[in-house]
């Protein structure tokens, strides 16, 4: 053999196991649930960062809330640990559209 025929072989054997693999591994394996795990604490420190930063100089920071029936909705958080939502005009009518 030559040097094109084992490169033909291993391209074509190499294929043919990603297809076999591929069903097995597309439901969240192992991989997908460590990459969500890192970007939620990624997420989540990043956000504490903020809260903190903005607590220390004495200002406000907006946020938004991610889940629940108020996900998607920001809120004010004022250095002394307070919420205040914020209203968008569009916010009401959407929920109504979803129940």
């Amino acid at each position: 053999m030559n040097v094109k025929q084992i490169g033909v072989l291993t391209i074509a054997v190499s294929m043919w196991a990603a297809t076999v693999a591929v069903p097995v591994m597309a439901h969240e394996n192992s991989l997908q649930k460590a990459g969500k795990a890192i970007q939620y604490t990624t997420r989540k420190d990043s956000e504490n960062l903020t809260q903190d930063t903005h607590r220390a100089v004495h200002e406000n920071s907006v946020h938004t809330n991610r889940t629940g029936e108020n996900a998607h909705t920001k809120y004010v958080l004022t250095p002394a640990g307070n919420k205040y939502r914020i209203y968008h005009h569009h916010h009401y009518r959407h929920h109504l559209a979803k129940k």
